[in-house]
């Protein structure tokens, strides 16, 4: 596997939460405050992971762009 191929997985890990975020927020609007206390709880550790997952993707997509090689990971 390449780490262009690895950083492509990490991009669509980080549109799957931000998709989950975006239905997430939606159900906030119907809890009770104890409930949307805990959801919003939810929400700040999903949109973490997110922006984890989009900075990892980035860095594997771009990390050969200097040298332009292109090799793959053993494994």
């Amino acid at each position: 596997m390449t780490l262009e191929e690895l950083g492509k997985q990490y991009l669509q890990k980080s549109i799957q939460l931000n998709e989950r975020i975006s239905t997430l927020r939606e159900e906030l609007k119907k809890l009770s405050p104890e409930r949307r206390h805990k959801m919003n709880r939810r929400l700040n550790s999903l949109s973490a992971s997110a922006l984890q997952c989009r900075k990892t993707a980035e860095q594997l997509l771009h990390y050969y762009e200097r040298s332009g090689y292109h090799g793959k990971i053993n494994g």
